[in-house]
């Protein structure tokens, strides 16, 4: 947010998504960095009239923006099958078809999700997708949309998780040099339950239902990194089962923790992508 642009490493850095800050395209262009907007509201329909129109669309705002393409972004649930996934897939074609057409170095890439496995009901046709995309960018985040297991506070994002949904996409035959791997680069905070201890390890946390699930990380609340109150940790712990550290902090009343990346979980997660020859990691 802000001018905070100004302070990136420009070096490494080939692509923004929604860079609609004031200032970011001109200096993004002169380090030779992409801009991509958010693509418009999709249309799902069998209409090919109405999916042209929406491509040409695409095309003008990108050209009237002076940006470099767009990215997908459609996380509604769809049932397995369904023709509204295909028609999906058949919208970013063309769409990408009119852009190339337009200037071949526009790029379109689709955000999915940290695995193709019906994530979130979400039972798109990911290899349809990735013929349909220039890049895919793997949201490796929020991975505890739906808790399967106890309701605790835990993980944005587990590395044997994110090590599960990678090579789900390899044994669809993703190429891998197609996927962007999305970390988080930011913490969940959590409230625990009554009667947790300020040094307890694990914290109980209220079921908040999403998406036929009882349990959700909706039961907690994201926090930049920059703001975790570490300074007040009552106890602190590194959870090598998912290579993410936590604190507890506690107010006097109500005991909270937190979890999030650091240099450290995030390098293992930057080192596996790499060691899989993928296309780059994008922070988010």
């Amino acid at each position: 947010g802000g001018g905070a642009y100004k302070r990136f490493d420009w070096k490494r850095i080939s692509t923004i998504a929604w860079g609609e800050t004031p200032g970011l395209l001109c200096l993004a262009h002169q380090h030779n960095v992409r801009i991509i907007l958010s693509a418009p509201s999709v249309v799902l329909t069998d209409n090919a009239t109405a999916r042209a129109d929406y491509a040409s669309t695409v095309v003008q705002l990108v050209q009237h923006n002076f940006a470099d393409g767009v990215t997908f972004d459609y996380e509604s649930p769809l049932p397995i099958g369904s023709p509204e996934a295909e028609w999906y897939a058949a919208l970013i074609s063309e769409t990408r078809a009119a852009l190339h057409k337009a200037n071949p170095s526009y790029q379109v890439s689709t955000c999915v999700a940290w695995s193709p496995d019906s994530i979130d009901g979400r039972n798109y046709p990911i290899v349809d997708l990735a013929k349909a995309s220039d890049l895919l960018y793997v949201m490796d985040y929020d991975t505890r949309s739906q808790v399967f297991d106890a309701c605790l506070a835990s993980a944005n994002a587990p590395y044997f998780g994110m090590v599960h949904g990678l090579q789900r996409y390899l044994a669809l035959g993703v190429d891998p040099g197609k996927l962007i791997l999305g970390v988080p680069w930011y913490g969940y905070h959590y409230t625990c339950e009554a009667g947790t201890k300020p040094t307890d390890r694990y914290c109980p946390i209220p079921s908040v239902p999403f998406r036929g699930y009882n349990c959700s990380d909706a039961a907690g609340t994201e926090i930049q990194i920059d703001d975790l109150p570490v300074a007040n940790a009552t106890v602190e712990g590194y959870d090598k089962s998912m290579n993410a550290p936590w604190f507890n902090t506690f107010d006097g009343k109500v005991v909270s923790q937190y979890w999030y990346d650091n240099a450290e979980s995030l390098g293992l997660k930057y080192t596996y992508a790499k060691s899989l020859q993928l296309k780059g990691v994008g922070p988010f």
